[in-house]
């Protein structure tokens, strides 16, 4: 777990990169410290965290998954759940839940498993808590968190925009070299027109830094 550095976006907005897989977002607000996803497990998460833990102080530690899958939220244990051991409220889409408790997410943890025990035995796939259907507004005094449905990678999918500094954190929808899509069901998605979907912005930034 690294920490990346800033290449000219707002100081408020950390970038931490776990290996060659994916780069996650840590967002510093005046009441709000935002965990932009978990990564991959229980211990990937408490990384995150710590490279967060330095700007918590008096603020409320909140998580946003971006969508269900496993390099983002499969980390959500935690901070939810029964054994959570730094309880926080962590936010999603409706459908990331049903994603992320359906028989295909615990098919596919046991895949994971079975390939790399090491990484997955421990993870207890943990569906966000509090849910909102397409549009969700955290209001975190000096900045405002406009989270809206933006599916097409998965169905799932949310973008972060930040209007304050005219910042959109698009996620797995920009990806390197090209965008991801799960099924061809998802395409039309991605052939509207990105003003129906989020205001113009200044900057932006994905998640994935080569393909998945």
């Amino acid at each position: 777990m690294t920490s990346v550095p800033n290449g000219g976006w707002d100081e408020r907005i950390l970038v931490v990169r776990c290996g060659q897989l994916v780069d996650v977002f840590i967002i510093v607000t005046e009441r709000y410290l935002v965990l932009v996803d978990t990564l991959v497990n229980e211990a990937t998460a408490e990384a995150m965290l710590s490279v967060a833990a330095p700007h918590l102080a008096g603020r409320r530690l909140l998580v946003v998954n971006t969508h269900s899958h496993y390099d983002h939220a499969w980390g959500n244990q935690l901070f939810a759940g029964p054994l959570a051991r730094h309880p926080a409220p962590v936010i999603g889409t409706r459908r990331c839940a049903e994603l992320l408790g359906s028989p295909e997410a615990q098919a596919f943890l046991k895949e994971m498993r079975e390939r790399r025990p090491e990484a997955f035995d421990g993870v207890r796939i943990t569906p966000p808590d509090l849910l909102f259907d397409e549009r969700l507004i955290i209001r975190g005094g000096d900045l405002t968190l406009e989270l809206f449905l933006t599916p097409g990678h998965a169905p799932d999918h949310v973008a972060i925009w930040i209007p304050e500094i005219r910042t959109l954190l698009a996620g797995d929808s920009a990806e390197s070299p090209f965008p991801f899509v799960e099924s061809a069901a998802t395409l039309p998605h991605r052939a509207e027109p990105p003003a129906r979907r989020a205001p113009p912005r200044r900057a932006g930034a994905g998640f994935h830094t080569r393909p998945p």
